[in-house]
């Protein structure tokens, strides 16, 4: 995680404004110093990020008064007494927000949808969770905060012949409720922290720090990816496009159905080892299809392309058609039912139109639409690989729940 000011945008301060417009009297501000201490050393937190919440937006947030208009201050960072200094103030009462990596900020409980909506019970929580502080013009004003040491989670990712699965991302995944359902779902970013890509290193292991006590179940992403790159000709920079060919998740207990995942929790302070996952690739088979046109029986140009799991619907791997040979591949699907997922099937042509000179990428392609066709599931048993599969759509008008598929082993 890296620090990054997320629900407000830096803005200028009324008397930062006022300094740049000679015309405009200057605005009485006040400045805000203090120190950031680490809970479980007591040693300076250094190079930690801090800022100011106005009260007021956080009180306001989601109800009918609203303002549009984001008032807030840039983050700073402490030096290495953890010390911290925010100049031009504009008086009013703040929240004081600080984050260092592997450390708990105040706010890192809340997810930003509630810190934008909040509700009067998760008002009074912050209130009573984060320190404040009153900025009077013309007065400086100081505050010392310390930050609690967060839980982490570590292991390592391996691929079942022992070899380590190296620059795969990890994800730590807890419970949120959607209505009457609960799910597995990624870390919600909050104020000036944002879940950066965790990634296994060359041995495959990897580490997650600075989580709050809760349930956890652990994600990791094994995708095949095509990148074009761009290199300017007498100049230094290159550019790069990445867009993605397989994928396939597997979590918590060997498992690549989340339902059947097995969490585990963690306490204030806990250092969670040996988390480890095996990636089964004896186990993981290819598909290789084309989908026809159930009328006629023609070749289809285009349509995404999901398994979904059977028995919970949830997404085991997508893909689409690749124009070149109009076909498409699923690489990573372990043995079991699944359903496959037809929509936007459409006959399509292709045309790759020049991007204006000295942009990347060259050219981009365009598709023109011929004639569009149904959405299908499709029910499937995966034993073995499975070299060429046919599979018909129906027309526009129709849906159908199940359609002729052909194996060909």
């Amino acid at each position: 995680m890296s620090p990054w000011p997320f629900a407000l945008l830096p803005v200028l301060t009324l008397a930062s404004a006022a300094q740049n417009n000679p015309g405009t009297k200057r605005a009485a501000t006040g400045t805000v110093t203090g120190r950031v201490y680490c809970a479980d050393t007591n040693a300076p937190a250094r190079m930690a990020s801090v800022m100011l919440e106005p009260v007021r937006v956080v009180d306001e947030a989601g109800t009918a008064d609203e303002s549009h208009t984001k008032v807030t201050m840039t983050a700073v960072e402490t030096g290495l007494d953890g010390g911290f200094a925010i100049p031009e103030v504009t008086p009013g009462l703040y929240y004081v927000i600080a984050y260092k990596a592997g450390y708990l900020s105040p706010l890192a409980t809340f997810s930003s949808d509630v810190l934008s909506h909040p509700s009067e019970e998760d008002r009074k929580r912050i209130a009573a969770t984060v320190p404040k502080i009153t900025v009077e013009a013309g007065l400086p004003a100081s505050v010392d905060l310390r930050l609690e040491r967060g839980t982490a989670i570590s292991g390592t990712i391996l691929f079942d012949d022992g070899s380590p699965a190296g620059d795969l991302v990890v994800h730590a995944l807890i419970r949120r409720k959607e209505g009457q359902r609960e799910s597995w779902s990624p870390l919600p970013p909050t104020p000036l922290v944002m879940a950066d890509d965790v990634r296994t290193d060359d041995l495959g292991r990897y580490r997650i720090a600075g989580l709050a006590p809760r349930d956890y179940i652990i994600q990791v992403d094994l995708e095949l990816q095509d990148t074009d790159f761009g290199v300017t000709i007498g100049a230094l920079g290159t550019s790069a496009m990445s867009r993605s060919i397989a994928r396939i998740s597997l979590f918590s207990g060997n498992t690549t159905r989340k339902r059947e995942a097995k969490p585990f929790e963690l306490g204030a302070g806990d250092e969670r080892t040996g988390e480890d996952i095996t990636i089964p690739i004896s186990k993981l088979h290819t598909i290789v299809g084309e989908l026809l046109a159930a009328q006629d029986g023609h070749v289809l140009t285009q349509a995404n392309i999901q398994l979904l799991d059977a028995g919970d619907k949830s997404e085991v791997e997508s893909t689409r058609l690749d124009h070149a040979d109009s076909r498409f591949h699923l690489f990573f699907v372990p043995e079991g039912d699944y359903i496959l997922h037809i929509e936007d099937a459409a006959d399509v042509t292709y045309e790759d139109l020049p991007n204006p000179p000295g942009t990347f990428p060259i050219a981009r392609e365009v598709t023109h639409t011929l004639r569009a066709y149904g959405t299908l599931d499709q029910p499937l048993t995966v034993h073995d690989d499975i070299p060429s599969l046919t599979v018909s759509v129906p027309d526009k008008a129709s849906r159908q729940s199940t359609s002729r598929a052909t194996a060909v082993q």
